[in-house]
């Protein structure tokens, strides 16, 4: 990736540094992620009820969106809430519907969005060590 990038036309200090900053990125979530499931595990041994932490997990995950959805949907919701009809309402429902099923099952689509955000999803098919994983991966019998 750094040969790439000063082929390109970019510093090696400047490649390097955008080259740990994805890794770090990465770890960053991994760990955050990996304490989450520690702290809940915790939580269960200590003998909170399990309907009780996610009953907290829900609270806390609205508590945060609902300003970002403040800021950023503001102009969808309309001018004022007054205003809203039927069919806005049913809308409104949809979307929340599917903003609980994001917050519930945030981990991949946070992953993959971070990933491509910070250029993971570059599928690296030319170099010699990925060619003889292919072909190896063809010549075997599955």
């Amino acid at each position: 990736m750094l040969k790439r990038s000063v082929k390109e036309g970019r510093s090696l200090t400047r490649s390097f540094l955008v080259s740990v900053t994805q890794y770090l990125c990465s770890w960053m979530i991994d760990f955050y992620f990996a304490g989450v499931i520690v702290f809940y595990k915790l939580a269960v041994v200590e003998g909170m009820s399990m309907r009780a932490l996610i009953a907290y997990r829900f609270i806390f995950a609205t508590a945060c969106i609902t300003p970002l959805v403040f800021i950023f949907e503001r102009q969808r919701m309309g001018g004022d809430l007054n205003e809203l009809n039927i069919n806005e309402l049913q809308a409104l429902e949809a979307k929340m519907d599917s903003s609980l099923l994001a917050i519930r099952e945030r981990k991949p689509p946070l992953k993959r969005l971070l990933t491509m955000f910070l250029g993971y999803h570059v599928i690296k098919t030319r170099t010699d060590t990925h060619k003889k994983k292919i072909s190896k991966l063809n010549n075997s019998n599955y």
